[in-house]
């Protein structure tokens, strides 16, 4: 890249600035609908990820662990790194979700989900609680109440 390049892209930006503002409008239009459908593909994802959480009995380990005398229980563990697989809720190799919405096919890793604010709102009153292990190769999710 060089300084003649530099020169003729501000010029044809200078040439092109106020007849090419439509253009530039509609991108960021185009951008922003993909935000929001984005944004709302992820509400879905968290949902489905605190659904299958229900589905697999949290309320029964809740209880359990409260019966136990603590006041929080570990829901989720994401693996950052292979070697930390075994520890993870995940699928091996798999730190991420696929949702389908509106007929597109959305991906996004459980560490994102966390913090949707949908995913927080789905908790209530409850706290959640989030831990690295000292590499930072695992992050653990836990659901807590008072004492």
């Amino acid at each position: 890249m060089n300084s003649s390049l530099i020169n003729e892209l501000r010029c044809l930006s200078m040439e092109n600035h106020e007849a090419k503002a439509e253009v530039r409008d509609k991108h960021q239009k185009e951008k922003d609908e993909e935000y929001i459908r984005r944004e709302n593909a992820m509400v879905k994802a968290s949902v489905e990820l605190y659904n299958s959480l229900m589905d697999d009995g949290m309320i029964e380990k809740l209880k359990n662990r409260a019966s136990d005398g603590y006041y929080e229980c570990l829901i989720f563990a994401v693996s950052l790194d292979p070697s930390m697989d075994r520890f993870a809720s995940h699928e091996s190799g798999k730190p991420f979700i696929t949702t389908d919405f509106e007929d597109v096919n959305y991906t996004f890793t459980y560490r994102s989900l966390f913090w949707c604010s949908k995913w927080k709102d789905l908790f209530g009153n409850f706290r959640l609680n989030y831990r690295w292990n000292k590499p930072q190769t695992l992050l653990s999710v836990y659901v807590s109440w008072d004492k």
